[in-house]
């Protein structure tokens, strides 16, 4: 996954670091193993799911 920089051009509006993660994926990973929802289309309209296999496999580098 490409993250972006630091640079003014790659920052949003030329002053916040851009997002890297859709909170859709966090919520509906939640929402399925935690809260046992089935159906995200209930939940989220419009939002088929994500993965977040890299988003766990990388979750150490941030604790």
């Amino acid at each position: 996954m490409d993250r972006p920089g630091l640079k003014d051009d790659q920052l949003y509006e030329g002053r916040d670091v851009a997002l890297t993660t859709d909170l859709r994926d966090v919520f509906g990973e939640i929402a399925q193993k935690h809260l046992g929802a089935t159906n995200l289309e209930s939940i989220l309209p419009g939002y088929a799911g994500g993965n977040l296999e890299v988003f766990w496999a990388n979750l150490h580098l941030i604790r």
